[in-house]
């Protein structure tokens, strides 16, 4: 009942679900999408990834999530440079038991930290800002990162990083594709964003009246 509050239909798009069905009062989540727009791999500053994935959120109206707790979010890349790995830069280490990570359509690709760094996600990643999976049938992602959310081989920034793709979501993981050929990074490819923690609000004395 309160996820249907909270879907927005955007014009020649998919419904944008910004809180999942099936959660309760006091419920935890995060959401996560493939960009739209393409970058190259070049940089070997994390905050450049962080900073188009959040700017595109901002657009898309999503640094908003309206009915949560927290009211608002900043984004990040799911993406690892020499110095920072996918994990600490998501914050998605340690505790984060029952926190599921969901596409915009309201489908969850895990249910934990745990459950997303394990290799496989539940759920192929392909649905943008916008809500729309249409054009992301077959699309490499930038990544840098192992399929533990560690740095890879080859991090973003290096001649040719690791990259996921959006029809995968194991045995050549999701966000590193185990074989294959490489791509030099000033080829443009899309980024996976996370949003952070968002809440379930309790209901107020109001609503319950």
């Amino acid at each position: 009942l309160i996820s249907g509050v909270f879907a927005t239909t955007m014009a020649s798009q998919g419904a944008v679900f910004t809180m999942p069905s099936g959660l309760s009062a006091g419920d935890q989540y995060r959401l996560v999408f493939v960009t739209s727009t393409t970058t190259t791999a070049t940089s070997t500053d994390i905050n450049t990834y962080n900073t188009l994935v959040n700017n595109l959120a901002i657009t898309a109206g999503l640094d908003t999530i309206a009915g949560t707790v927290e009211g608002s979010t900043t984004w990040t890349a799911i993406g690892s440079t020499s110095s920072v790995n996918a994990r600490d830069n998501t914050s998605t280490t340690g505790a984060g038991t029952g926190i599921g990570i969901y596409l915009l359509n309201d489908t969850a690709i895990a249910t934990s930290y745990t459950d997303l760094w394990d290799g496989t996600i539940a759920n192929l990643f392909n649905v943008d800002e916008q809500g729309d999976s249409g054009p992301y049938a077959n699309s490499q992602v930038w990544t840098g990162t192992n399929g533990d959310g560690s740095t890879g081989n080859d991090p973003l920034g290096t001649a040719t990083p690791e990259f996921g793709k959006t029809n995968l979501t194991g045995v050549n993981t999701w966000i590193n594709r185990l074989s294959g050929p490489t791509w030099p990074n000033t080829d443009t490819y899309h980024l996976f964003a996370m949003s952070g923690i968002l809440t379930v609000p309790e209901p107020s004395s109001t609503a319950l009246l």
